[in-house]
């Protein structure tokens, strides 16, 4: 991969109907609103992934692997019990491709989310972004979980 052009795309559902995406999944939430923003990932061959669920997973995931405690593990293991993230990533989404596949070229990504970016109108989605994989634009493990692995 290439860190200058490769990119996800996350969407942040308006709470009611990420409330619904969450528990139900986006094809079987039965919520008519959200019809358009199906069709348009079904287009894609695209689904949506819940950022919380996968920090979830990635920690479930390393403790089930018998990972050693590391910054980002206590990190993604923190944000899933912090009130606070729960609630900011409650409503966030990324744009999952095919079979699990997030992370999809600069260009591809500009232009899959120009053509979910049309879909804020409707009041379903309230963004679209483009996250490109640039390790310098990632936001830095905080400090204290640095001085947890220091002898």
């Amino acid at each position: 991969m290439c860190f200058d052009t490769d990119a996800r795309i996350v969407i942040t559902l308006k709470d009611e109907f990420a409330k619904s995406v969450v528990k139900d999944g986006l094809q079987y939430c039965g919520i008519d609103e959200l019809k358009p923003l199906q069709d348009m990932l079904a287009e894609q061959k695209a689904s949506l992934t819940s950022v919380m669920k996968d920090f979830e997973y990635y920690v479930q995931s390393s403790d089930a692997h018998g990972a050693e405690s590391s910054p980002i593990i206590e990190w993604s293991r923190d944000a899933t019990k912090s009130e606070r993230a729960r609630a900011y990533y409650a409503t966030k989404f990324v744009v999952t491709f095919g079979a699990g596949k997030k992370v999809i070229s600069g260009p591809e990504a500009r232009k899959v989310s120009k053509k979910l970016g049309q879909l804020i109108e409707q009041g379903v989605i309230e963004g679209v972004r483009v996250d490109f994989m640039d390790p310098d634009k990632n936001p830095p493990i905080p400090a204290r979980y640095l001085k947890k692995q220091q002898p």
